[in-house]
C-alpha cells in the first residue's frame, strides 16, 4: 500500500507490517494505524531512533526508539491487562516495546525519552497500546545525555502485574 507521509514522502508499506493502536494513542486523536521506519542519520551511520509514521496523517510521525538503549537496567511491570488485551502470553516471544523520544526543535541536545509510558506491541498480531506504568522510579522526560553510553543492546526484563 502507499502511506504519503510530510517527512519520507510516498513510501510503498507491506499492510502486514501496520499496527494498531485500537485505543488509539494519548493526545493523537482518532490517529490508530501507524507503521514503524528506521531513522536514517546522514553520512549512513546506524541510528538507535525509529519514526511511529501514522498511515491515516501524513504529518504524524513520533521518533521512538527501545527503551533498554536509554536505561539498560529499565525493568518495567507490564500490568497483566495490557498484556491480556493484546493477547500477549510470553513477552519474550510476542511482546516488543519501544518508548517515545521528544526532541526540542530550539535544542535537539535536550532530548529526552519517555520511560513511564512505553508503546506495547504484539509482535505477531500487530496490535499495539500505550501502557501507563504505576512505577515511580522511572522518568517521563529521561534527558537522552543521561542515557548510558554505549549500553548497546541489552536483554529486555519484564514483570507481570
Amino acid at each position: 500500500m502507499q502511506v504519503p507521509t510530510t517527512r519520507f514522502g510516498t513510501i510503498e508499506v507491506d499492510e502486514s507490517k501496520v499496527i494498531t493502536f485500537e485505543e488509539g494513542l494519548p493526545g493523537l486523536g482518532r490517529a490508530s494505524k501507524f507503521i514503524v521506519l528506521p531513522h536514517k542519520p546522514a553520512h549512513g551511520l546506524q541510528s538507535p531512533f525509529r519514526w511511529l509514521q501514522c498511515v491515516d496523517e501524513p504529518a504524524l510521525a513520533l521518533p521512538i526508539m527501545n527503551p533498554w538503549l536509554a536505561d539498560p537496567h529499565y525493568s518495567p511491570t507490564i500490568p497483566g491487562l495490557a498484556l491480556a488485551k493484546l493477547a500477549i502470553t510470553n513477552v519474550s516471544e510476542q511482546g516488543r516495546i519501544y518508548a517515545v523520544v521528544t526532541v526540542p526543535r530550539s535544542n535537539p541536545e535536550g532530548a529526552t525519552i519517555n520511560l513511564v509510558a512505553p508503546l506495547l506491541v504484539n509482535k505477531l498480531t500487530r496490535r499495539a497500546l500505550q501502557v501507563v506504568l504505576q512505577q515511580e522510579r522511572f522518568s517521563l522526560r529521561m534527558p537522552l545525555k543521561e542515557a548510558a553510553s554505549g549500553a548497546g543492546l541489552c536483554e529486555p526484563i519484564f514483570a507481570i502485574a
